[in-house]
């Protein structure tokens, strides 16, 4: 149905054989987004409160540079709306959670894997094109995942910020036009299961 409907288009064939499906483009890809973002505004029970957080806190983010509520209010909402069969996905679940939930905005352009510095970055959040636009800080944002057993936090705070290091040189982000003279920030999200364990920035000054 999502086929016939334009939402996916065909990518080629698998090795087993079969066809792959994949989102068409990015317009395709961010409506399919906001979609799910409504579902889990909804799912929460409390639709008009929430979207009212989550408004202030793209506003925050991105007119003072304050990203601390925008983080701890996603992180919040994921793990309300988030099942166990959910979590198994890890990484890819949060990512697609949070670029849903945060593309509802007049801020930001959401990009995803973006390849940079020989890597791909999990988010951008990149400021809308039009004039009016007011975005003063753009955010480059590195995911990383532990099952509930795990217990290596700080690695993985290494590892992120490894990699953030590597986008933020690559000059096709620190030179691009689509910045549009925003301060750029490096995040890490560090999450054990549903939760959000850890977050913070990679200085680069």
């Amino acid at each position: 149905m999502l086929y016939y409907m334009g939402t996916l288009t065909f990518g080629g064939w698998m090795e087993d054989g079969q066809p792959k499906l994949i989102v068409p483009n990015k317009t395709m890809g961010e409506l399919y987004l906001e979609y799910i973002a409504e579902i889990a505004l909804k799912q929460s029970g409390e639709e008009h409160e929430l979207r009212g957080k989550l408004n202030t806190s793209m506003y925050d983010a991105a007119i003072t540079g304050n990203y601390q509520a925008l983080v701890d209010f996603a992180s919040e909402l994921y793990k309300r709306c988030s099942s166990l069969r959910n979590s198994i996905k890890g990484e890819a679940d949060i990512q697609g959670f949070l670029r849903g939930l945060w593309c509802i905005n007049p801020y930001y352009d959401v990009w995803p894997e973006l390849e940079l510095g020989h890597g791909y970055c999990d988010i951008l959040l990149l400021p809308k094109s039009y004039s009016t636009c007011r975005t003063k800080h753009s955010y480059v944002i590195e995911i990383k995942y532990m099952k509930a057993e795990e217990n290596n936090v700080q690695q993985k705070v290494s590892q992120a910020c490894d990699q953030l290091q590597r986008y933020i040189s690559d000059t096709h982000l620190s030179e691009s036009p689509l910045l549009r003279g925003t301060d750029l920030t490096a995040l890490y999200l560090i999450f054990q299961g549903q939760k959000l364990v850890k977050s913070g920035i990679y200085s680069f000054d």
